[in-house]
């Protein structure tokens, strides 16, 4: 969330408009914003796909192949002559795996990352789901579904040829793992953010986005990996960023479309930190995130923790972030003519929230909690208290910082940036 039109401030006032009211008022304002240059109709058409065709490929694979090395669970697409690579994504430690997608027609493979590079080469372990007749079991998805794939074992490398050529169609997010960028450059701009947020398929395919460096590679530095909250961008944390000691740490910057369901957001960043890990070998990293990028880190360590990785996640902090969600978001997931993928996950009591919360933070993993109370009216102005300072939240905390500020002007705090400068320095 940014100073951008997000989520209604939560107001415990009393006003003479409801909640509900002001909450219309608002969603009818920022949609008519938004969409002044483009067309409400393919706003709500593109978002409307996302709710009604995203559908999750679940399964186990079973290394049987005498080789160890990281396992990855493997989407491929069926294209007119081709099949093309989707996407690929590291197993937990008992080899389990979900894959997200919409419409189209789909296989589930896997493979032994053998030389740990995080990518695939023929000489390597892999396997196809298949079915009775030995072919390609294919998925074909027209709505939204969840698919149970059958168990997958790997037991020796993939030898049968099926006629067509793979070709990789990651796109631009993958692309840009690890690529330099500057917090000037013109992918941030403010159309492109509110892009990220009402047609999130249009940011994938027009801007991209990606996990950025900020600087070139440094073995002596030790990563911060900066995760913005809805409609915003890494340029939220340019004081931050700009009061780093980068003689010790490296600025990496997630630049996302913030419309997309977060599981979607947080299964990026765990590929995206395995392949980086497997091109770098560094040892340990930081995280810090604002706003709605506090569930999405959550979600992140929560898949991170049940994986065996070579780095170790060293510090999380999470600044003015709805850890417990936001009713204003519920609200707008019951009453807005459109809705927005993230709310969903976003709303107070959502399936997301509650499963994140279930989880136990791990004992290994240092988390530090900043929140602001600026808004005068028990919040930041966006975020109220008792989302970002929950009872269990301040249990899982090592240390609790509050300021008197706002929900975004906070990151240009000069106190806030100096704790969190020394949070960091405590922990390197």
């Amino acid at each position: 969330m940014t100073n951008q039109p997000s989520f209604i401030p939560t107001n415990h006032s009393q006003s003479a408009l409801s909640p509900q009211r002001l909450l219309l008022i608002w969603l009818t304002a920022a949609v008519l914003i938004f969409t002044s240059g483009c067309s409400l109709y393919d706003t709500k058409v593109q978002l409307d796909s996302i709710q009604k065709t995203l559908s999750q490929l679940t399964g186990e694979i079973v290394n049987k192949s005498g080789v160890s090395g990281p396992v990855y669970a493997v989407l491929l697409e069926e294209l007119d002559l081709q099949i093309g690579w989707r996407e690929e994504v590291l197993t937990d430690q008992e080899g389990r795996y979900a894959l997200s997608t919409l419409t189209g027609k789909f296989y589930v493979g896997a493979f032994i990352d053998a030389n740990s590079d995080g990518k695939y080469q023929q000489d390597e372990p892999a396997a196809i789901v298949q079915d009775d007749n030995g072919l390609p079991l294919r998925y074909d998805i027209t709505e939204q579904s969840q698919h149970s794939v059958p168990t997958l074992v790997v037991s020796s490398r993939l030898n049968k040829a099926y006629g067509r050529d793979v070709v990789d169609i990651t796109g631009a997010p993958y692309a840009n793992i690890g690529k330099p960028i500057s917090l000037n450059d013109p992918v941030f701009a403010e159309a492109n953010l509110s892009m990220g947020m009402w047609k999130p398929l249009d940011f994938l395919e027009q801007v991209g986005g990606g996990l950025f460096f900020l600087e070139p590679y440094s073995k002596t530095k030790t990563p911060i990996i900066f995760v913005h909250g809805i409609n915003g961008a890494p340029t939220n944390f340019t004081d931050i960023v700009a009061g780093l000691d980068r003689n010790k740490f490296q600025p990496w910057v997630l630049y996302y479309p913030s419309g997309l369901r977060l599981d979607i957001v947080s299964d990026y960043l765990i590929n995206a930190v395995a392949r980086l890990e497997a091109d770098y070998h560094f040892k340990e990293f930081h995280v810090v995130a604002h706003s709605m990028g506090g569930l999405v880190t959550r979600s992140f360590v929560k898949k991170y923790a049940s994986k065996k990785r070579p780095a170790q996640l060293s510090l999380v902090v999470t600044i003015n972030s709805p850890l417990h969600g936001m009713e204003s978001a519920a609200m707008g997931v019951k009453t807005s003519p459109i809705i927005v993928p993230s709310w969903i996950d976003v709303a107070a009591d959502s399936a997301f929230v509650k499963d994140l919360h279930v989880w136990k933070w791990p004992a290994n993993i240092p988390y530090q909690l900043i929140f602001s109370y600026g808004g005068g009216d028990g919040s930041d102005g966006v975020v109220p208290l008792d989302s970002q300072l929950s009872y269990s939240l301040q249990r899982e905390a090592q240390r609790i910082y509050g300021f008197n500020d706002g929900h975004v002007t906070a990151l240009s705090n000069k106190d806030l940036i100096e704790t969190l400068n020394s949070i960091l320095q405590k922990n390197n």
